[in-house]
């Protein structure tokens, strides 16, 4: 038996070999990223969902000759699904049903603004209304027996919201450095709330935020980046800009970050209404979401899970091999060891 068979079998016995089935950055600079590519084209199919409000989600799934047990993965902000295709690649072994959904105003999905660079959204309950469209109309038409939500970022404090609510059966969440609270630098939670509020109501809502602009590549470059240590991967989720622009989300309007802000506050009073398990993963030097109110809503979760990854930054599935593949081996070993 090849080594490659052998590796192939223990990613299908063992939840903690994730980290045996990951990718090494080292081979996606020098071909693997080719292997992706490849598996993705025969494997992955494309569709689009048309919401009450007129917005088309574009999404992806890997639900042919697949298992019962269902993996909605819910990106984060600017994210597309696209870039989830080395997660889903080194997950592969496990022969889950795959689900991505690309929020409405980012990836794929249709903008409500003309400048779509501009991150945008009329009030953050869309998200949750989107999210519970794509989980009833395309993930359980399928009859899975279980399913879960691998969230990361924006994503989570979405799924977080859906979760609360009365909703289809939910197996658990996975949460990725959850937008709980955002950091905002040297202005404090109740102040970036202010000025959003503020700008909007003067008629700038659809506006960058003060600091925010459109594409300049020199705000893009890996030694200013924010988001992973991993130089590679950094490469790999810019290209995907560079190779389609109309993917690209910029920066945050002050209508998304009044409205997000307002959602984040309600995660701790809604902690006590998450009733599934909940594995929630830290991010130590997480420059984009502030870790108290992730540690709040944790402790007031009916039944959650907390692991901080030191010397981390926001993006943990995108990080070096190190830290990437022990979030990889903890979320299989949840999946796995959750009824």
């Amino acid at each position: 038996m090849s080594a490659a068979a052998r590796i192939a079998i223990a990613c299908l016995l063992l939840a903690v070999s994730a980290a045996l089935c990951a990718v090494p950055e080292t081979e996606l600079g020098e071909g693997a990223g080719t292997k992706v590519a490849d598996y993705m084209a025969a494997h992955a199919r494309t569709g689009t969902l048309a919401t009450a409000d007129g917005a088309t989600l574009a999404y992806q799934r890997i639900d042919s000759r697949c298992s019962d047990t269902a993996l909605v993965i819910v990106p984060g902000w600017t994210e597309s699904y696209l870039k989830y295709d080395e997660v889903i690649y080194d997950l592969r072994h496990h022969r889950w049903c795959i689900y991505v959904l690309d929020h409405r105003g980012q990836g794929l999905s249709t903008r409500a603004i003309a400048n779509t660079q501009v991150g945008y959204i009329d009030e953050f309950a869309q998200y949750v209304r989107d999210l519970e469209l794509f989980d009833r109309r395309v993930v359980r038409s399928k009859p899975h027996r279980r399913v879960f939500f691998l969230a990361h970022s924006m994503g989570g404090l979405v799924t977080t919201l859906y979760a609360a609510n009365e909703t289809p059966r939910i197996n658990g969440l996975a949460l990725s450095a959850p937008l709980f609270e955002v950091n905002g630098g040297w202005a404090p939670e109740w102040l970036a709330w202010s000025i959003s509020w503020l700008l909007d109501s003067l008629g700038f809502g659809t506006s960058y935020v003060p600091g925010h602009s459109d594409w300049r590549e020199s705000r893009w470059l890996f030694e200013n980046n924010r988001v992973t240590h991993s130089r590679v991967r950094f490469a790999r989720a810019i290209s995907l800009w560079r190779a389609d622009p109309e993917l690209i989300v910029s920066g945050a309007s002050n209508r998304w970050l009044q409205t997000t802000i307002e959602a984040s506050r309600q995660v701790t009073a809604a902690a006590s209404r998450v009733t599934v398990p909940v594995l929630l993963l830290q991010a130590d030097d997480d420059d984009f979401v502030k870790l108290p109110r992730q540690k709040t809503f944790c402790a007031a979760a009916r039944n959650c899970r907390r692991h901080l990854f030191l010397d981390a930054k926001h993006e943990l599935l995108m990080e070096r091999d190190r830290i990437r593949n022990e979030a990889l081996a903890r979320i299989v070993q949840f999946v796995s060891g959750t009824p």
